[in-house]
């Protein structure tokens, strides 16, 4: 006697290494979605509402197919915005690859610290196995896991923007995804650099109303701890434990799927797959906040 409701658009990227769960050859898994689910469209675009022109260039890329040709006047509007000397380097910088998003991530946070004097903290994943005796034994480095959302050395300082990377209470806003700013730390016994908890103030106001600091130094800012993860494929056995945050200073474009944006600087460089130019444009809610680099009329 559950309603479900399953939101989402068809023109969005698939899983990073999955595959989509409704595709034209799963036969049975569209005859269920069919059957049970009726299909309701929503026809009004909300993020870019105040810009209809940049609306109706998004809509027509978004439905473009493979080898049909860019309308001249949408490439002109998209290369109006390529390497701009207004750009907003305090933007959301996007990548197709992880290799540049944390390139950019850790030269930002190495100049935040060197002219803020900021200390980088530092949190390393523990990863446990369960021994022959069904105990958890800590191995003595994280390993290599590509598929976790957590990541192996979490390095941090105060200033740095942060992206959550868990759903830790979706009705109370603390979503996957979801940016903030670090405000600061609670470190662990013993000295050094090593942290225990993040406080993070988070840049929409309702996001955690009911976890938010009310006074003291951290007033207004969420408590982030460590969360668990049984990591996937030959590593079924281990459980990470690590808090669930990242840089953000610059992000992949799998990850700001839902993100509605102020301004973004998309880079086009090793754009490849189709629909991942239309996701990343899309983010900004009009044109003069979307700003491209390495412009490629192909990538689209």
């Amino acid at each position: 006697g559950v309603s479900i409701i399953a939101v989402g658009d068809f023109y969005q990227l698939p899983p990073v290494k999955g595959k989509s769960l409704i595709t034209p050859g799963n036969i049975e898994a569209n005859m269920v979605f069919t059957s049970l689910f009726k299909m309701v469209e929503l026809t009004e675009v909300m993020r870019q509402k105040d810009d209809a022109a940049f609306a109706n260039m998004l809509n027509r890329i978004r439905k473009r197919k493979k080898g049909e040709p860019l309308l001249e006047s949408d490439r002109e509007m998209l290369q109006s915005r390529n390497n701009r000397a207004d750009k907003n380097e305090d933007a959301l910088h996007v990548y197709a690859l992880n290799a540049p998003v944390d390139e950019m991530n850790d030269q930002k946070l190495d100049m935040l610290s060197g002219n803020t004097g900021k200390s980088i903290h530092e949190s390393q994943a523990q990863d446990f196995r369960k021994n022959a005796n069904g105990d958890m034994q800590k191995l003595l480095q994280p390993v290599k896991a590509p598929k976790s959302s957590l990541l192996p050395l979490l390095r941090l300082c105060v200033g740095a923007p942060v992206m959550l990377l868990r759903n830790l209470d979706v009705d109370d806003g603390l979503a996957n995804g979801v940016i903030g700013k670090t405000k600061g730390f609670k470190l662990n016994d013993g000295g050094g650099n090593e942290i225990g908890k993040v406080y993070v103030e988070f840049n929409e106001n309702t996001i955690g109303q009911k976890r938010k600091i009310g006074s003291g130094q951290q007033k207004g800012c969420i408590e982030i701890d460590r969360h668990e993860e049984n990591l996937l494929g030959h590593m079924s056995n281990i459980t990470r434990r690590q808090i669930p945050l990242r840089l953000c200073w610059a992000s992949t474009i799998h990850k700001t799927q839902g993100m509605s944006l102020k301004a973004i600087v998309v880079s086009c460089r090793n754009i490849r797959n189709h629909g991942q130019a239309y996701v990343a444009f899309s983010r900004a809610q009009t044109l003069d906040g979307l700003f491209i680099t390495d412009f490629n009329i192909d990538a689209i």
